[in-house]
């Protein structure tokens, strides 16, 4: 398979676009649509509850929408546990230097004003979803056992908060199995720590290929 191929599998960046003007949409949705997946929404209530659905990789968000302003949309979506560092972009026709400053203070990671430049702005859109890839690369692998290669304590902690709130939010059930290896420490005491190691992994394995649902989570405790 050549590159160009591997490349063609690669699902597309998926970008949120809020903005109450509908041509505003419409010319954002068509500038982009050959490089990303997009999504609309004519304002923060529906894109909020879009995103959860469909976590975007970026987000353009007009500053003038229904019901509340840009900052306030800003703090709406940073709330949500699963869109906390999706990086959100203002474009707007509103160029104010101190909005824009503002607006970078409170967490946007990028200002555009209208009327937008398509190269420019898909540029960016870019940038800052390869930026995003790359920090979410190293935080894997800062959530992954070095020994098992599934998740570790950080990990389940970060992941049982979220679907905590999650079901809280929504209803539901959360189920928490504990495993623990009997008579692990003769094991290695009997066959040394390298055979106890290649049992931890085995383990392991065994625990993953029982997993269901692609929101269930096997992750190493302690120990």
């Amino acid at each position: 398979m050549n590159s160009s191929d591997n490349d063609a599998s690669q699902p597309q960046p998926r970008v949120l676009v809020i903005d109450d003007d509908e041509i505003a949409r419409a010319f954002l949705t068509e500038i982009l649509r050959d490089e990303f997946e997009v999504l609309t929404a004519r304002s923060a209530k529906t894109g909020l509850q879009m995103a959860r659905q469909s976590v975007p990789d970026v987000v353009l968000l007009d500053y003038k929408i229904p019901g509340m302003d840009g900052h306030e949309a800003l703090a709406e979506i940073r709330r949500a546990p699963e869109l906390a560092d999706t990086p959100i972009i203002f474009v707007t026709a509103d160029g104010r230097d101190e909005l824009e400053v503002h607006s970078i203070e409170l967490g946007a990671v990028d200002f555009v004003t209208k009327p937008v430049h398509a190269k420019i702005l898909i540029t960016r859109l870019k940038s800052h979803i390869e930026i995003k890839q790359r920090q979410d690369r190293l935080r894997r692998l800062a959530l992954i056992d070095g020994l098992t290669g599934i998740p570790n304590r950080r990990q389940f902690d970060e992941t049982l908060d979220r679907e905590w709130r999650r079901t809280t939010r929504d209803g539901g059930w959360l189920s928490l199995t504990m495993i623990d290896i009997d008579y692990f420490k003769q094991f290695n005491d009997t066959y040394g720590h390298s055979a106890g190691d290649d049992c931890l992994k085995s383990v392991a394995e065994q625990i993953v290929g029982c997993l269901q649902r692609p929101a269930d989570l096997a992750a190493r405790f302690g120990g």
